[in-house]
């Protein structure tokens, strides 16, 4: 089963709709895929949402008064419990229309919707390679800092047998974070959260081979630039 095919399946996952076949298929494929098991836990998070959003009524101790104030009562009951399984429905349903759409949405669109938001965050970036002195951009992230884009412009031409591979990089180490080609003049990279940005130390972006670093979870070429975020 293709990558994409498999990302697609993870809400469904998420809210325990699979059969048998795609979950296993789905179980196999995540711990192979940081940005899938990112996505898995935002989505186990939403759906989450739609149990705890709804708030459990319960009835009086004892009812008094006459058979017509009680069947009132009570109707008065199954309305607003109705109203409030409605209203977390809407918004559960929301919250997986907006992540989808942030999830398809191509990384410099997500990256002008974000700069949209007023509380969104900002980090500069640095250029480390030598020859990238013209090298200028910038990081932007969500208010809760789970969805990251890296804005940059004027990198170094690269290779055909080379690629620009970007790493996430915390207290316990690096992560390879994907290889990107990055050949415009201006080029966006969706970062692959596995947690909030604000528990990394910085990213990082190394220009290597065209099938990606051999050192494994470990740049082996030359740093280009990096966001230091603490």
């Amino acid at each position: 089963m293709e990558r994409q095919t498999l990302l697609d399946l993870i809400p469904a996952y998420a809210l325990g709709a699979l059969d048998a076949d795609e979950r296993a298929l789905l179980e196999a494929f995540l711990p192979t895929d940081p940005e899938a098991q990112t996505r898995l836990r935002e989505y186990q998070q939403v759906a989450a949402a739609l149990t705890l959003g709804v708030p459990i009524l319960t009835p009086p101790a004892a009812l008094e008064g006459k058979l017509r104030q009680r069947l009132v009562r009570r109707q008065q009951q199954r309305v607003i419990l109705f109203a409030a399984g409605f209203a977390a429905a809407v918004l559960v349903v929301g919250l997986f229309s907006w992540m989808l759409a942030a999830r398809t949405l191509p990384p410099e669109q997500l990256y002008a919707r974000l700069a949209q938001d007023r509380a969104a965050a900002h980090w500069d970036v640095t250029a480390i390679y030598a020859g990238a002195d013209a090298l200028e951009g910038d990081l932007i992230t969500n208010p809760d800092g789970t969805q990251a884009v890296i804005r940059v412009s004027n990198l170094p031409a690269i290779g055909a047998d080379q690629a620009f591979q970007l790493w996430l990089i915390d207290d316990n180490g690096s992560i390879n974070g994907g290889l990107y080609r990055l050949e415009q003049p201006v080029n966006y990279i969706r970062v692959p959260l596995q947690k909030p940005v604000s528990e990394y130390v910085r990213f990082g972006v190394s220009l290597e081979p065209a099938t990606g670093s051999p050192l494994g979870n470990r740049s082996s070429g030359t740093g280009v630039f990096r966001v230091t975020l603490r």
